[in-house]
């Protein structure tokens, strides 16, 4: 299948799971390496806030060339050509078990679309299991809502104002948006992945965070890119219900410039 192809299906809604691959094992156990430099050697199990904890590993993460060079490998596997995306960077993620919403990290629960936050509709999600991770553990997709609006309060979010940058160095929106009203736990479509798998799916779908209940702490990466032919031709995923001004993918970096030897 051609990478139009693939980024086509993800238009339309597809959530695809991709199997691990030695480059994105290689991937993942550096960085689970990297955690457990800093948490111990069972970072899972640390009784620490995490999320603090691993605030100087995100901001290497914006920066350090290997990173950015494993990222490019996973990218390159599905064919999508590295000259034509941009990308944003990589998120390190950590949830501990059973945590309250009033301390988590901001919007870690928010049931939202990425394009509510004036990313665009060909934007296309990259989410990256560093461990296995059950259904216990995953966040939560929507997809009855992939082509439905629902009320949310993306009007609250404003990216034509001066960006307030967070200690990480990325754009920190004033407000995170949210779904006015939850949807049904019925219609959640949570999911599992062994270490290593990779889901590739649309910022446009509603998706959020759920309390992990495994007892452990979970870990994961993701980063998100946008092909710049797509963005030109005006493709993407349908936009159905976003209210917030302008546009992040102007701040977007180019990939190609990033891994060029």
């Amino acid at each position: 299948m051609s990478a139009a192809a693939l980024r086509a299906r993800i238009y339309g809604g597809e959530i695809i799971r991709r199997p691990a691959t030695p480059t994105s094992l290689a991937f993942v156990d550096g960085v689970m390496g990297a955690i457990g430099t800093i948490l111990g050697p069972d970072p899972r199990s640390a009784e620490v806030d995490v999320h603090a904890a691993l605030a100087g590993l995100r901001e290497h993460a914006m920066v350090d060339s290997g990173w950015w060079a494993a990222i490019a490998a996973v990218i390159a596997e599905t064919g999508f050509d590295l000259s034509q995306q941009r990308v944003d960077s990589v998120r390190v993620r950590a949830l501990a078990a059973f945590l309250a919403p009033e301390a988590a990290p901001r919007g870690a629960y928010a049931v939202h679309r990425d394009t509510w936050y004036a990313n665009p509709a060909c934007q296309v999600n990259w989410w990256l299991a560093v461990h296995d991770v059950d259904e216990t553990e995953s966040f939560a997709f929507y997809p009855e809502y992939f082509a439905r609006p629902i009320a949310n309060d993306s009007a609250l979010l404003d990216y034509t104002k001066p960006p307030q940058l967070g200690s990480d160095g990325r754009w920190l929106p004033a407000h995170a948006p949210d779904a006015l009203v939850r949807p049904p736990a019925s219609e959640a479509q949570r999911f599992s992945l062994a270490r290593g798998e990779l889901l590739l799916f649309s910022g446009a779908h509603l998706h959020g965070g759920v309390p992990v209940t495994s007892g452990r702490i979970r870990f994961s990466l993701d980063f998100r890119t946008v092909d710049e032919g797509d963005l030109a031709e005006g493709l993407g995923a349908p936009v159905l219900d976003v209210e917030c001004k302008g546009q992040t993918v102007q701040d977007y970096l180019k990939l190609g410039p990033l891994v060029a030897p």
